[in-house]
Parts: C-alpha cells; structure tokens; sequence
C-alpha cells in the first residue's frame, strides 16, 4: 500500500487506510513463503508478446493511469494507446497504481463519460449476429 505509506489518501479516510494495512500486515503472518509468489508470477514473466494481436481489439478501450504507478510505466500506457484503434488514455497526475481508490470520485466520473459515449452497437456481435452487452452495476 505504497500511497498509504507516502500520505497520499486522495480523499478516502485515513482511519479506513490504517484498517487496510493493519489487515493487510495480519495476512502478510499467513502468507506462502517467496518461492510461492516466484513461480505464481513466472507465468507473467514468461508471457509471449501479444502487442501484434492489439491492432484487432474491436471493443471501445480506455486505458486509465496514475503517473506515479511504480508497477506500470507511462511507456507502456502510451504504447497501448498507439497499439489499440481508438483507444482513449486519462493520465492521473499525482496518483499511484491505485488511482480508482485515491480519487474514486473522478475515477467514476471519468468512467461513466467514457461510458456515456460508448453504444451498444460498438460491442462485438457474437457468430450468431447478436449483441453482447455487459451489465453495469
């Protein structure tokens, strides 16, 4: 809880941010030794480079970034953006990996205008021509 640590609470309660990590601290007493975690994580390390199938991504695409994300680079947000047609890019000044948590408030705002202007007929059809269209709750 990397933006606990730094003070930054974006709006949420900083009792219910202690209550996180103090939990979270609790399970860390439970947790599978590090050799667990390495091979649980092998599989993404050893993951084929799929950035040539990004081109075919038919479904209206938002990609949503904190700018002080240690775990996933603005490189690679902009390199997504290029990849995927139409693709839109918010950038978080400020935030951290858990921007949706830091500023829920905008993160639903920004969300729900990135909604707003996607139809239902952008939604790839199914092989037998219907729409497939996800409820939101």
């Amino acid at each position: 809880m990397e933006y606990v640590e730094q003070g930054s609470t974006g709006g949420i309660p900083v009792v219910f941010l202690h209550g996180v990590t103090d939990s979270w601290r609790s399970f860390e007493r439970v947790l599978p030794p590090a050799r667990v975690w390495q091979a649980a994580f092998a599989g993404f390390f050893d993951t084929p480079d799929f950035s040539g199938d990004l081109a075919s991504v038919s479904a209206p695409s938002l990609i949503m970034w904190g700018d002080k994300d240690a775990y996933a680079p603005r490189e690679h947000q902009d390199r997504l953006a290029a990849l995927i047609p139409g693709a839109r890019l918010i950038v978080y000044e400020g935030a951290g990996h858990g921007f949706h948590w830091e500023d829920s408030a905008q993160f639903a705002k920004d969300l729900l205008v990135f909604l707003a202007t996607v139809s239902p007929r952008s939604a790839p059809a199914r092989s037998d021509g219907s729409q497939r269209v996800k409820a939101i709750v």
